[in-house]
């Protein structure tokens, strides 16, 4: 389990270094954070918002792609899912 915090704690340092700027960078991660605290709430309208809000400050933060596709396939949107995780792929090789 520490090894996937620490996993993740890095992937979210890298993908924030890649922001447009400080400000956003910052929003972006926060929004993040509030998409996954509202999944694991299973407060799925909520985690899409803040997904969403964070993609649009900050496109290659993979990690919120990847909650985005989590929401998805919670609510068996399986072919936005698929999309949701394919821009995940793509925002990770930027």
């Amino acid at each position: 389990m520490r090894a996937v915090t620490v996993g993740f704690m890095l992937a979210l340092t890298a993908a924030a270094a890649l922001a447009q700027s400080p400000k956003d960078r910052i929003e972006a991660v926060r929004h993040m954070r509030l998409g996954r605290e509202n999944l694991r709430a299973e407060l799925y309208d909520k985690a899409e918002a803040e997904f969403r809000s964070a993609i649009k400050l900050d496109s290659r933060l993979e990690l919120a792609h990847y909650g985005l596709g989590q929401v998805y396939m919670a609510t068996k949107r399986y072919a936005d899912a698929v999309a949701a995780y394919t821009n995940c792929r793509e925002a990770f090789h930027q």
